[in-house]
């Protein structure tokens, strides 16, 4: 190999086979050396075999098969050679430490722990019949045995005759209605919910539409309140009035309600409010306030000195509920 016996002028005897094996060798003889780096450390000594192994510089009549990369040992015809018999035979033992083998003497430890007990054994061969014996005394009565299991249900019996009616229970109380003149469904009754001012006050319907469900106010005349808008052309984003208050930042809207206005109804959603100040015009074709000539009043005073507060709302076209008015409690 490539670098093997790198070193080796006078030696005799030396066999290298592998790169750099027996690489240091100068001055010894009788060496063997098989694989890459085999006995690269050796320097003088002789009568070494190194496979696998790269050896120490002093090796002399000695083995070295493998290093610290090999964990496990398999070497054949030993466990076929049984030397149990012969009386010199001597075990072999193993330096933890260095993994060099040697041989030690027998030595008797203490007896170990007596093992478990073997199976039992196959049952023999049964016996001729022995003579009867004479009929012992009659033992005592033994204890009451427990109580078995419950046995199976029986089938279910045939069913009996229907008994008679009860009596009928009492009338529920159902919720109150509001309806048109025709008796059209207009929606639940709820009273006082909308406040116009200190004398007068306007009952409230709840409806639903297309699945959205507000409060309306009403009166006998039908829909009733009015909406105002950012332009004085009436167009743009509506805004209806909840409440009026001294405070602008009070007129926050929890409840859905509505203004309707004709065959539309303006819902006060849940986003912030604005307050009169914001708002030109007001629309002035419903009741209570307004000129049914034009769309809108510009002057329009606040209640007590305080604000009108208007809420943003979204149109929803009910010119499908075909209601006529006047409306009544039912």
């Amino acid at each position: 190999g490539v670098e093997s016996l790198r070193w080796s002028a006078a030696d005799f005897s030396n066999t290298a086979i592998g790169t750099n094996a027996l690489y240091s060798l100068n001055g010894g003889s009788n060496n063997s050396a098989l694989g890459y780096n085999a006995g690269f450390y050796l320097t003088s000594g002789s009568n070494n075999i190194h496979i696998g192994n790269i050896g120490t510089a002093s090796d002399t009549n000695l083995i070295r098969i493998g290093d610290a990369n090999q964990t496990q040992t398999y070497i054949a015809g030993i466990t076929t050679a049984n030397l149990s018999f012969d009386a010199s035979a001597l075990p072999v033992v193993i330096d933890s430490a260095t993994g060099q083998l040697g041989v030690g003497a027998f030595t008797t430890g203490p007896q170990g722990p007596a093992g478990p007990t073997g199976a039992v054994g196959p049952q023999g061969v049964q016996g001729p019949l022995g003579p009867q014996g004479i009929q012992g005394f009659a033992g005592s009565i033994g204890p009451q045995g427990t109580q078995g299991a419950t046995g199976p249900t029986g089938p279910v019996g045939v069913q009996g005759p229907q008994g008679d009616t009860g009596p009928a229970g009492p009338i529920g109380i159902g919720p109150v209605l509001v309806k048109d003149s025709n008796g059209t469904l207009v929606g639940t009754y709820l009273p006082f919910v909308f406040v116009f001012n200190a004398l007068r006050t306007v009952d409230g319907v709840f409806m639903r539409v297309n699945g959205q469900g507000f409060i309306a106010p009403f009166d006998a005349q039908g829909f009733s309140g009015y909406v105002t808008f950012a332009s004085s052309d009436c167009t743009g984003t509506p805004y209806t009035f909840p409440i009026a208050s001294s405070d602008p930042q009070s007129g926050a809207v929890v409840i859905p309600q509505a203004v309707v206005v004709g065959k539309t109804a303006y819902v006060i959603g849940t986003s912030s409010s604005q307050d009169a100040g914001t708002v030109h015009s007001m629309l002035g074709s419903v009741y209570p306030w307004g000129d049914s000539t034009r769309c809108f009043v510009q002057d329009f005073a606040p209640l007590n000195g305080g604000y009108y507060v208007f809420a943003v709302s979204q149109k929803i076209d009910l010119s499908t509920l075909n209601l006529t008015p006047p409306f009544s409690v039912q």
